[in-house]
Parts: C-alpha cells; sequence; structure tokens
C-alpha cells in the first residue's frame, strides 16, 4: 500500500483575509447548541460578543475592531443578514453545511455594503452516490448540580435530532440533496427567588417603621376618610393614619383586591418564593432541499429552499414569577436560485436570485381577565384604562413593585423580507483574471407592536414610603399605556465592481479594483417618520409644533437624509511568496511556497442600519406612548391622586393618515410637551 500526500501550499494569489472552515471540521469540534457560527472565534482578529457582555444576535462579532453590526452574513450567496442587528438570520443544519468562509480583511471589490467581515455558508449538494447521516443528541440534568443557593434545581432537557441525505435523480445531471434538524428543549433553569409579599403584608401588617410618608393631597385624603369611615388629613404622616402599622383591608384599592390574587404566597421563609417547576419550552424544526441540475447546453443551475419553525413557551412572560406566560413564534424562510454558465475555455457568468423571509412574534398567552373583574375602571368618557392593543384584549395591567412584576404584557409582530439580484461575470485573459458585476437588494422591514395595551404601573413607595403599602392602598407614582405601533421600513441598496489579477510573476500578484456603491436610508413606506428643523413651520401637520417637520414638508425627504451617489471604493493588494531555498533567507521562510506576504489597502462602507425607524416608531401623531404627568388612583390612572383633577383620557388612539384632514387638522396641544432623546452625542468630532 502506497500512501501519498501532497505539500501544503500557502494561498500566494488572493489578497483577501480570511479562512474556509470544511465540513470535516464543522463537524469534528464540539459546538454547543451544534451552531457552527461559534467557529467564527477561531479566527484571527475575531473578538465574540459574548466577550463584551452586552446582547446581539447569532454570529454578531467584532472584526478586526469594527462594530459588531457590519458584518454580512450569506447562505449560497442569498443575503440572510438582519435589518436591524445584522445578524445572521438563517442557520443551515450543521450537518447540511459544506463549508463556509469568514473574510475578515482586503476584501476584493466584489463584496460591499459591510465593512466588518463577510460570512458565505455553502450547503451540500448531492451526487450520483447516495449519502448522508443520521444523529440524535441528548443533553439533560442528570449529572447537574443545583447552585448553591438555590433549593433545587430545574428541569434541563435538550434533543435534537434528524438527517442530512443526499443522491441523484438522474445520473450526472440531476441531484437532490434533503435536510432536517428538530430540536425539542425543556429548561427549567434555576431556582430563582423572589422576594413577595409576606403572609402578614397580604393582611395589610406593613409595619410602622415602613411608614415614613404623610398622606399628598386633599383629595387623596379624601378617598382615604371614606374607605377608613374617619377623617384623614392632607399632610398626615401615615403612623397617625396607621398607628398600628397595619392598613386594614376595608382601605385596600378595588384593583388591589383584585389583583392579590395573582401574586403567589411564599413558600420559603418569611416572604421568599422560589420555583422552577415551570420550565421554558422550545420547539424548533428546520428543513432545507436542494436541487442541481447540470447541463452544458443551459450551464448549471441550483436551487436551494430553507425552512425554520420556532416556538419557545415562556411561562413566565415579563413577570418574576409563573402565571403570566408568553409564546414566541419564529418561521424564517429562504430561496436561493443559481445559474453558471461557461462562456467557453476562459469565461464564465453567475448569475443569483434570492429571497429570505424572516417573522419574529411574541405573542401574550395570558388569560383574558375583564380590567372591570379586577377592579379597574374602564369604558368611554371615563378616566379608566380603555385597551389599546390588538382586538382590545384584556388582562391583568403590569405592575411593578421594587422586588418583583407581574402582569401581562404586549404583542410584537416583526416581519423581514429581502430581495436579492446579481450577477458576476469572470474572464482570463493572458496573467489577467478580470472579474466584474452587480446586484440590487431590496429591505422590507414591517413592526405591528403592542406594548402595554392594558398600561403598566410602578410602585416605589414615593407615597407612604414603602412601596408594598402604596400597592395595598393603590397609590402607585407612575402609569404608561402605548397605543399600536406600526413601522413600514424599506431601503434599496445598488452596488457595481469591477476587478483585476494581475499575475505579474508565478509568486507575485497584484490585485486592483473599484467598487461603487448606493445605499439608501430607510423610509417609512406610509412617511411615519419625523425630524427637527428648528423654526420650519409643518405643512402636513400644520398644528405641529414649530420645529417638528415631516416627510413632505419643504426640503424634507422620505428617507429625512439624502441619498448618495458617489461612494466609491478602491481596492488594491499584493500577495507574494517568496522563492528562496537556501541561506538565511531560505531558513526564515521555509523556502518556496510555504511562506506568503500579503498587504492591501481599500476603502470600505459599511450600510445603514434600521435603528433609526426602530427610535421613532410611533412617535406623535403616529402613535402614542403615554406617561403620566402626576401621580394618579390605581383604578383610575388619568386622574390626578393628589387633586382629583383629569390628566385627559388618551386612549383610544386613532392615528391619522399623512394627507389626510385628520392629518391637517390634528391637535398636537393635548400631547405637549413633545420629549425627545438626543440619539448621538452632540458634541462629538471627527478626528
Amino acid at each position: 500500500m502506497n500512501v501519498a500526500s501532497e505539500a501544503l501550499q500557502v494561498e500566494a494569489t488572493n489578497t483577501q483575509l480570511g479562512d474556509v472552515i470544511e465540513q470535516k471540521k464543522i463537524v469534528d469540534l464540539p459546538l454547543n447548541g451544534r451552531g457552527y457560527l461559534d467557529l467564527f472565534g477561531l479566527q484571527p482578529g475575531v473578538a465574540p460578543l459574548s466577550s463584551r457582555n452586552e446582547g446581539g444576535g447569532a454570529g454578531t462579532i467584532s472584526v478586526n475592531g469594527q462594530r459588531e453590526n457590519s458584518n454580512g452574513f450569506l447562505v449560497n450567496g442569498g443575503d440572510v443578514s438582519g435589518v436591524g442587528d445584522f445578524e445572521a438570520q438563517i442557520q443551515p443544519n450543521l450537518d447540511a453545511v459544506q463549508e463556509f468562509r469568514l473574510i475578515t480583511n482586503g476584501f476584493d471589490a466584489e463584496y460591499g455594503r459591510f465593512s466588518g467581515g463577510i460570512m458565505n455558508t455553502i450547503t451540500k449538494s448531492g451526487s450520483n452516490s447516495f449519502h448522508g447521516t443520521v444523529f440524535e443528541f441528548l443533553r439533560n440534568d442528570a449529572m447537574d448540580a443545583r447552585g448553591f443557593f438555590d433549593s433545587g434545581k430545574g428541569a434541563l432537557k435538550k434533543n435534537q435530532f434528524g438527517y442530512a441525505l443526499g443522491g441523484r435523480i438522474l445520473k450526472d445531471k440531476l441531484f437532490w440533496f434533503t435536510d432536517y434538524q428538530g430540536t425539542r428543549q425543556v429548561n427549567g433553569g434555576q431556582a430563582g427567588e423572589v422576594q413577595v409579599l409576606s403572609q402578614a403584608e397580604r393582611q395589610g401588617n406593613v409595619g410602622l417603621a415602613n411608614l415614613t410618608g404623610s398622606v399628598n393631597g386633599g383629595y387623596w385624603a379624601n378617598v382615604l376618610s371614606q374607605r377608613l369611615g374617619y377623617a384623614v388629613q392632607d399632610g398626615e404622616p401615615y403612623t397617625s393614619v396607621f398607628p398600628d402599622g397595619v392598613i386594614p383591608e376595608k382601605a385596600f384599592s378595588a384593583p388591589t383586591n383584585g389583583t392579590l390574587r395573582f401574586i403567589p404566597a411564599p413558600n420559603r421563609g418569611d416572604n421568599i418564593y422560589a420555583s422552577a417547576a415551570e420550565s421554558l419550552r422550545t420547539t424548533d424544526d428546520k428543513a432545507a432541499q436542494r436541487l442541481d441540475f447540470l447541463s452544458r447546453r443551459t450551464g448549471n443551475w441550483s436551487g436551494y429552499y430553507y425552512f425554520d419553525d420556532l416556538t419557545n413557551h415562556d411561562p413566565y412572560g415579563g413577570a418574576s414569577f409563573p402565571g403570566f406566560p408568553s409564546e414566541g413564534r419564529e418561521r424564517r424562510q429562504q430561496f436561493t436560485l443559481n445559474h453558471n454558465l461557461v462562456l467557453g475555455p476562459t469565461a464564465v457568468n453567475d448569475a443569483r436570485v434570492s429571497y429570505t423571509r424572516v417573522a419574529v412574534r411574541s405573542l401574550v398567552a395570558s388569560e383574558a381577565i375583564k380590567l372591570t373583574d379586577l377592579g379597574f375602571v374602564t369604558g368611554e368618557g371615563t378616566l379608566g384604562i380603555n385597551p389599546s392593543g390588538f382586538g382590545d384584549f384584556e388582562t391583568v395591567p403590569n405592575i411593578n413593585l421594587n422586588n418583583f412584576a407581574f402582569g401581562g404584557g404586549g404583542d410584537s409582530n416583526v416581519f423581514q423580507n429581502t430581495y436579492q439580484l446579481g450577477d458576476n461575470f469572470s474572464k482570463i485573459h493572458g496573467r489577467h483574471s478580470f472579474k466584474l458585476g452587480g446586484e440590487f437588494r431590496y429591505y422590507q422591514l414591517n413592526r405591528r407592536d403592542g406594548g402595554a395595551p392594558v398600561g403598566s404601573f410602578s410602585f416605589s413607595g414615593s407615597e407612604t414610603g414603602y412601596d408594598v403599602a402604596d400597592y395595598l392602598l393603590g397609590a402607585p407614582d407612575s402609569y404608561t399605556q402605548a397605543s399600536l405601533q406600526f413601522l413600514d421600513s424599506r431601503s434599496k441598496y445598488y452596488g457595481a465592481y469591477a476587478q483585476d489579477s494581475f499575475r505579474i510573476k508565478p509568486n507575485l500578484t497584484l490585485n486592483m479594483g473599484l467598487r461603487w456603491e448606493v445605499s439608501q436610508p430607510w423610509y417609512d413606506s406610509q412617511d411615519k417618520t419625523v425630524t427637527v428643523v428648528p423654526g420650519q413651520q409643518s405643512t402636513q401637520y400644520p398644528r405641529a409644533p414649530a420645529g417638528i417637520v415631516y416627510p413632505g414638508d419643504q426640503d424634507i425627504a422620505r428617507t429625512l437624509a439624502p441619498t448618495n451617489y458617489d461612494k466609491f471604493a478602491p481596492r488594491v493588494g499584493i500577495a507574494y511568496s517568496p522563492s528562496v531555498s537556501s541561506g538565511f533567507w531560505g531558513k526564515l521562510f521555509g523556502g518556496p511556497g510555504k511562506t506568503s506576504i500579503r498587504i492591501g489597502s481599500g476603502l470600505f462602507y459599511t450600510a445603514i442600519q434600521d435603528q433609526m425607524q426602530y427610535w421613532m416608531i410611533g412617535t406623535t401623531p403616529f402613535g402614542l406612548f403615554y406617561g403620566s404627568s402626576a401621580p394618579m388612583l390605581f383604578e383610575e390612572p388619568f386622574r390626578t391622586r393628589a387633586t382629583g383633577v383629569s390628566q385627559g383620557q388618551k386612549f383610544p388612539y386613532i392615528i391619522p393618515a399623512a394627507g389626510t384632514s385628520e392629518a391637517t387638522n390634528f391637535d398636537f396641544s393635548p400631547f405637549l410637551p413633545l420629549a425627545f432623546t438626543v440619539g448621538y452625542e452632540k458634541d462629538n468630532s471627527l478626528p
């Protein structure tokens, strides 16, 4: 038996820096959760986001010090990046990945839109022989120990199973490859401990020492007098109102009596609730199909379709304890069609069409409960809570105390569509390898959010000095509620390039290229955006405060910022492999073909994230984020607690459409003053 192996040669013609991670390395290296993007951390100059202890999506990494949101992700050449954080929205089944490449620096003019790194994942194709794998991975809590301070350990069971199979339909002509991966996970986490109301506090015994405040307002004093049956004075210390430190149940507000049952009783010590019995459950099914057709007459065709359906059930939702569940539903799809046509012995053309769709929904799974059954005032013409979410859904409002929170949240719906067209033509002429091409991408991001549809209350102890006492009496210090918020973001991207790889010598290559890019600022298809031009009066919304202007006003484009058409990005690089084989330099470089020296420079542009629109969503008059102007009553959050004066009912809120009479006559006065936060440091200066 003879075993032969060729000596490994270094890259001596390409000036791009990066690495190709092939299927063997992907499968052999241990990966928690089978997420192959974790392998990016093995590349020089790559810092995973976790090292900075910040939030981010899959594959959000820093490449050579660039922002974590400066990277592009491709699957079979199709753009699968999220438009908000530029994270990897699609990750194929690990066993279906043939290879992926991370280009970290000096990439050719063929690549644009991002200045950090470019990650392209190539999936497997079928062959004349049938081949594939079947797998299952199990992870559970059998060998886990509880945390030192935990009363028990939560459940953990994770199954990942599936297959990746490929073969032929027509020999040497038509091939198929299919894959599937299912994930079933139950995760109870750690037995978290939450400080809740003690049994004594549930009966009103809050302790005299905790009552450090005084009655604030004549109207509030009168409310307390009616509940207690004896006179309470404005400014009277609560130690005088409740001299034994006990608030009688007749002094509890109606919403307190209606919502107290949702706070679990302590099960550990005097006021601690601990439970890991409720588990987070995840169900994920991802599948893909690839077809390849090889033809000398029509060229080679490749079609790929990816589908991923994920459901997360969270028994906690946004609460500190179970009882207010939420459900996350995600569906990701990608379709790509590639056509590779050989035009003689020295030319080839590659065309691509790609479509990616991502739908992410967060839904309230709490029990529907009428606000009137909880003790709240509601209905038109009142100062109580009027639901502002989808379908006028009613449930327990979000209630926040210093040590815990409970109540239902709101729905969130995000839909992203990415359309991509591209073409690349390559031609070899003598020692030159020419390549030119162009691409177009169209991005859509639609949001339909319903945050705090039945309001959110905060109790901090600002009235009595103790948050629990404030809750029992129904004396919140703040109330917020939001209307439905809609966002219909759009953006277009154009790119064209030409490059030449000139083989000056067998061991010396010069790469030159020029790229032209147009990255359109994001705009809303319904013009639900706003900007500030000091002193200018809007004509779209004539009653808006001076300086607040909208698309359609003088010199205000739909994109707010101008679209630049003069962005050219030159690229140049040299790749050299020393050929010396003897002497000092021969030993230093290891001989011919053992060392590669690459030098490159270029100008790179980073695309614009859709963060500006995120911060604008729901801005008056396109929505309403209401925050109380003064402490209010629990049962009537639009009535000032101290004086009984109305703060004005703000809901239901109707969004006026631009250009209509409702917009022209929209009255801003009930919503003034408008509050803005500068999204950048105004004193910044360029280096």
